[in-house]
């Protein structure tokens, strides 16, 4: 059976929602790989500099963890482009059937 125009309409609202909620979290991911970037060449510095040795090999450890956790990041922001993809494609669809769905109510008998 074919969705009502509410269907179909409630179902592009909840779209969009998520596509604005899967925006915000790429803009927070590219937030948190800025910081990250911003530590780890802060360790660096300490690893590269005139320190002493115990606070060089901590500083080592550190740089080890930011390059994971950078990694991890632009894993989860890759994950979240492809559900951005994902959803800008199904809202179009929705748009599509929501469109085809008024004309029908519109021209009822051109549906026939």
């Amino acid at each position: 059976m074919a969705a009502t125009k509410t269907e179909i309409a409630l179902e592009l609202v909840r779209t969009r929602s998520d596509i604005s909620s899967t925006e915000k979290e790429i803009n927070d991911i590219k937030w948190a790989i800025i910081q990250v970037q911003t530590q780890q060449s802060a360790a660096q510095a300490i690893v590269t500099g005139n320190y002493p040795h115990d606070r060089i090999v901590v500083a080592q450890q550190q740089v080890a963890e930011f390059i994971d956790k950078e990694n991890e990041l632009y894993r989860q922001q890759n994950r979240s482009r492809a559900e951005l993809q994902r959803l800008k494609a199904k809202e179009t669809r929705l748009q599509h059937q929501l469109q085809a769905n008024m004309a029908q109510e519109m021209c009822p008998h051109e549906a026939k």
